[in-house]
């Protein structure tokens, strides 16, 4: 089984091939530094003793007395 390879001469276009792979990973980067903000401002605003129900009960509390006169 012969090995086949692409030899590239221009090392520009080389280094542009090499590049395009750090990119994608600048790219998923910046994605989880948006998450990380986002967390740190949900992070304050929610208490992390309760638990996912509490805060379900809650809402439908404020929901129904909106809608109470009906």
């Amino acid at each position: 089984m012969p090995l086949q390879r692409e030899v590239l001469a221009n090392r520009t276009k080389a280094r542009e091939i090499l590049l395009r792979a750090f990119q994608v990973a600048k790219a998923a980067h910046a994605t989880l530094g948006f998450a990380c903000r986002l967390i740190a401002v949900f992070g304050s605003v929610i208490k992390p003793g309760s638990r996912f129900d509490e805060y379900v009960l809650h809402a439908r509390k404020l929901r129904d007395l909106g809608s109470g006169g009906r």
